[in-house]
């Protein structure tokens, strides 16, 4: 063979890990804190477009952090891959065949969502594959190795040579699964030849197309194969097969019409088998490393942390700084790394998480009714008093007041039968859409959630009674200490066991409640054993799924807000306390840190000495006191040079007043011209929204033509499917038949030997009898004539006898007798008749 052609065709297949075409340009796809794939500069143009999916930054693509599992995942890059699909902006994306593959961050680990086949290579995900090597050793070809050619209709590298079997591993299936699958779908091999599969190890390889990125690892099998077998497609996606001796493989992997990402398994098994050696290829070694490019361990294993600086562990957070080299290091720099990715230094800051450390200021009840409720009998409980005072209704209509009773250490022995638990502190942020998905995971245990509050502002508790007493400790040991949500860590879920809620009116339920209340969205009873009901704060009761359904934050029946309104206060971010006065609460204009004055705590002075940032606005007169100047700031300025905020020297001039009159014209001017380019670009939207939904129409019309037509063509394989399995039963009768026509033949030839004999057998027995029918008639002859001769002489003996007693014998003896002729026939006939 020629030297360098098997190395060619291995940089071939790794384009894409040797030379890194795009790779300067590329970024890190980001899932959970970890990098998953690679996505190129065109993809993240139209990602841009779904900034609510995907966070498009300097450093990397970042699927929203606040999708937390699989299946809402898996939903929100669907929604957005089948947008682009009928947008068709990229051509990888014409070849949608409803076939999932797992995003992982390696091949072992869980699986973090799943996106269609044809899509991995937009984001360069892993993919991982089975490719089975046919092979036969055959008396006159030697070893030979089976290939397809695939079908013309297949969207991808339609009409290219491949290896006899190969397939993606979809979602669901093992390794060895799908190589039964694909070997019985697009081969026919019977289970009984399956039997003799066996794994060979793997091949990996990062190829790149116009399609997109295919870090690809392939499971490859061999499967030795009887001389006779000839594999027939039952799928459609095989248009026929060859084989062909190994000695020939190469020239066929080297043509231009064979598939490039299946030419490694063919080449490592032309390895393994000898035909390929370190004698006959002076690249030997270059070409098995191209074959197990390091794809396990070519991404980082974790990605860029989130924005907000908390990692999902809650310790501390590296961030990747890119520093610019100077003018010689950047000339360095792009001399040693010319025709290599981009080179960067690297510098690496690590900070504090604000979750490593315990906090005391966690909610806004006081320390006795944030105490966790222990789990055991031998923990001690915090809360002395045991009672939290609540309310709730609508103020315009009717309120009811009561009082939770929470469980004492002393009657902690009844603790099997407490099915209620209490949510405290819930930031009034929170809707009740949000709790209901906050509960989601349990909805099926939960029999009521009821909403009320007390007197804190900016708060509300939630009270849940469950069906079983399992299933709340599982909610309370899962979700206690837990945040409500991602976004905001600080925010966590405190909740305490209740013993007994006991209402102001003697215990009853609010007035209205009958045993079996009436949802007033579905009309129909609400039974707490059968479906979950969701009391909020106005007392109005509902299913939780049909106020989950209820698109807006208010009441259905009565327009009362389901959640307590946020309330204006202010306080310092340290001590937590609400000022007298709005007067004594600083907020720092480079930070936005929240601080007592001086004359309470003195918080806002103590972030000065500790960060020394200077200036802090009083909330209550919005005037900018100098920490450094000691004095009031009338004017601050924005520094040109450094951009920092620094104070007016003196009065402002008239020529300063006149140059602000001009500013505030030419601000006015600014939000006239803006708020007529808005009007335009809401008409000019609305034309695009008129426009888009026509063309939407259209594509769904197109779609639906597509559809029928995918569903006859479905049609029509199933009938080619059903005429080649009757013609494969007709050729297995044809076959038995021409068997038993073989033995009738036989049988003929034999019968007629048979019939041959017999004829000759029976000339010689017909030939024995006319010899013996002659012997008999001249026997006969001679019979007669002694029968003839025994009655003459019987005659003669009778006459003598006759003589001798005749009284005439002596005349008799000397006579003589004469014997007359015989008269004619006719007369003695008349003779007769006249008688």
């Amino acid at each position: 063979m020629s030297s360098g052609v098997l190395l060619k065709l291995a940089q071939k297949f790794n384009c894409f890990y040797l030379t890194g075409y795009q790779a300067a340009e590329c970024k890190p796809f980001v899932v959970e804190g970890c990098q998953v794939g690679l996505i190129r500069p065109d993809v993240m143009r139209q990602l841009i477009n779904y900034p609510e999916v995907f966070h498009v930054s300097q450093g990397c693509v970042e699927l929203n952090p606040a999708f937390r599992d699989y299946e809402t995942r898996s939903c929100q890059v669907d929604q957005v891959l089948r947008e682009l699909r009928a947008r068709n902006v990229f051509v990888t994306l014409k070849g949608w065949r409803d076939e999932c593959y797992e995003v992982k961050t390696d091949f072992m680990a869980q699986s973090l969502l799943k996106m269609d086949r044809c899509a991995t290579c937009l984001f360069g995900i892993r993919n991982y594959g089975v490719t089975i090597n046919g092979f036969v050793r055959h008396p006159q070809m030697g070893q030979c190795l089976w290939f397809q050619k695939r079908a013309a209709t297949k969207q991808t590298w339609p009409g290219k040579w491949d290896s006899m079997v190969s397939g993606g591993l979809s979602v669901g299936r093992g390794i060895m699964e799908t190589a039964h699958k694909e070997a019985m779908e697009e081969a026919s091999v019977p289970t009984e030849l399956l039997k003799r599969l066996y794994s060979a190890g793997c091949v990996s390889f990062y190829f790149e197309s116009e399609r997109g990125l295919f870090p690809n690892t392939e499971f490859v099998f061999d499967l030795e194969l009887p001389p006779d077998f000839r594999p027939v497609c039952s799928d459609g996606e095989v248009e026929c097969f060859e084989i062909l001796p190994v000695g020939q493989c190469l020239r066929k992997v080297l043509a231009a019409d064979f598939k490039t990402t299946s030419a490694p398994c063919v080449l490592d098994f032309l390895l393994r088998h000898g035909v390929v050696t370190p004698e006959n290829e002076p690249d030997y070694l270059k070409v098995v490393e191209l074959l197990h490019v390091p794809l396990q361990s070519i991404y980082a294993p974790k990605g860029r942390p989130r924005e907000n600086g908390v990692n999902g562990a809650g310790g501390p957070l590296v961030f990747l700084r890119q520093v610019v080299p100077g003018a010689q290091g950047a000339e360095a720099l792009q001399d040693k790394g010319r025709g290599q990715r981009q080179a960067h230094e690297i510098s690496v800051e690590t900070f504090p998480s604000r979750l490593e450390g315990a906090r005391d200021d966690w909610g806004l009840l006081p320390l006795s009714s944030r105490e966790q409720t222990p789990m055991t009998e031998a923990e001690p409980l915090a809360d002395p008093s045991g009672e939290i005072g609540f309310f709730s209704g609508n103020p315009f209509v009717e309120v009811t007041k009561g009082i939770l009773h929470l469980y004492k250490q002393d009657a902690m022995s009844s603790r099997q039968e407490a099915l209620t638990l209490c949510l405290i502190g819930v930031p009034c942020s929170m809707t009740c859409h949000d709790i209901l998905g906050f509960t989601a995971p349990c909805h099926g245990a939960i029999a009521h959630i009821r909403v009320f509050r007390d007197s804190l502002p900016n708060q509300y508790m939630c009270l849940l009674t469950f069906r079983e007493h399992e299933a709340a400790v599982e909610f309370y040991e899962t979700y206690n200490g837990a945040p409500f949500s991602s976004l905001e860590p600080e925010r966590l879920c405190r909740i305490v066991w209740v013993s007994k809620v006991e209402w102001a009116h003697d215990g009853l339920p609010p007035p209205g409640h009958t045993e079996l209340p009436t949802c007033p969205v579905c009309l129909e009873r609400m039974d707490e054993s059968v479906d979950g009901v969701l009391t909020i704060l106005c007392n109005h009761a509902f299913h939780a799924s049909c106020l989950e359904k209820w698109g807006d934050t208010t009441c259905p029946v009565c327009r009362c807000v389901q959640s307590p309104e946020q309330a204006e206060t202010s306080e310092c971010d340290e001590c937590g306390k609400q000022a007298a006065s709005r007067d004594a609460l600083w907020i720092c204009l480079i930070c936005g840190h929240v601080g007592c004055g001086r004359y309470l705590s003195g918080h806002a002075a103590s972030h000065y000495r500790e960060t020394s940032h200077c200036y802090a606005l009083q909330v209550g007169s919005h005037r900018v006191w100098d920490y450094k100047g000691d004095n009031f700031v009338h004017r601050l300025l924005q520094n040109k040079a450094d951009g920092k905020l620094v104070p007016a020297e003196g009065p402002a001039s008239e020529a300063e007043h006149a140059q602000e009159k001009v500013d505030s014209v030419q601000l006015e001017f600014t939000y006239l011209l803006t708020s007529q380019l808005e009007e335009q670009r809401m008409y000019f939207e609305n034309k695009l929204a008129v426009t888009e939904s026509e063309l939407f129409k259209e594509i769904d019309q197109l779609q639906d033509d597509v559809l029928a037509l995918s569903t006859e063509r479905q049609e029509l394989w199933e009938q080619v499917r059903q005429l080649r399995r009757e013609k494969q039963a007709l050729e297995k009768k044809a076959q038995e038949q021409s068997g038993r026509l073989a033995s009738a033949l036989r049988d003929l030839n034999e019968e007629r030997q048979i019939g041959k004999a017999l004829l000759a057998n029976q000339e010689q027995r017909q030939a024995q009898a006319a010899a013996l029918e002659q012997r008999g008639a001249h026997q006969e002859r001679e019979l007669a004539e002694l029968k003839e001769q025994v009655r003459d002489l019987m005659f003669f003996i009778d006459a003598q006898q006759a003589v001798e007693r005749s009284e005439h014998r002596d005349e008799i003896a000397q006579g003589s007798v004469t014997v007359a002729s015989p008269p004619p026939a006719a007369k003695a006939r008349r003779a007769r008749k006249k008688k």
